[in-house]
């Protein structure tokens, strides 16, 4: 049995489909009539440091580039800090929204170096007593540990593991 925690990490390698699990979760789990909010990540099939890489808005259905576009001579990839607003933005709105799940794509490199980022969102998330479900790489889980400070459940990229983990939490907190 997982932990009936509110906050959940599925902690993934860089060759475990996770946008894919939480594509589909969210969907099945709309269809059942649950209120899911947030950000997931498009699963591109391409290097993150391209253009491709695209979020999608759970509660309206459209959709951004994360990353800019440098070009194929870029010695580096950008996450687009417009879009990282963005993904505030829609978390924020999520938060004050009250929905059954928060969906926060990833905590990643900006979140594990401390610039910036989503972590303040996800922190109001967990603060106003919302079910979080953020995607973890697994390069980023010490940082993410300093973060979350045992607080979270930490899921294997499976749904077996998320499944049990939101059914625990349902049975836990009566919903």
């Amino acid at each position: 049995m997982t932990s009936a925690k509110r906050l959940a990490a599925i902690v993934f390698a860089a060759d475990e489909p996770v946008d894919a699990l939480i594509a589909d979760f969210v969907a099945a789990e709309q269809h059942k009539g649950r209120r899911i909010a947030g950000v997931r990540q498009t699963d591109s099939g391409v290097d993150e440091c391209t253009g491709a890489v695209r979020a999608v808005d759970i509660a309206t259905g459209g959709s951004f580039a994360l990353m800019q576009d440098l070009g194929r001579q870029a010695g580096s990839c950008r996450v687009d800090p417009s879009a990282i607003a963005r993904v505030s933005q829609i978390v924020g709105a999520a938060v004050a929204g009250r929905p059954d799940l928060i969906v926060v794509n990833r905590f990643g490199k900006l979140e594990a170096e401390e610039k910036d980022g989503v972590v303040a969102d996800i922190g109001a998330a967990v603060a106003a007593g919302v079910p979080v479900l953020v995607a973890v790489a697994a390069r980023f889980l010490p940082a993410w540990n300093d973060f979350a400070s045992g607080l979270d459940a930490q899921l294997p990229c499976s749904r077996a593991a998320l499944d049990a983990w939101w059914a625990d939490l349902a049975q836990a907190h009566g919903s």
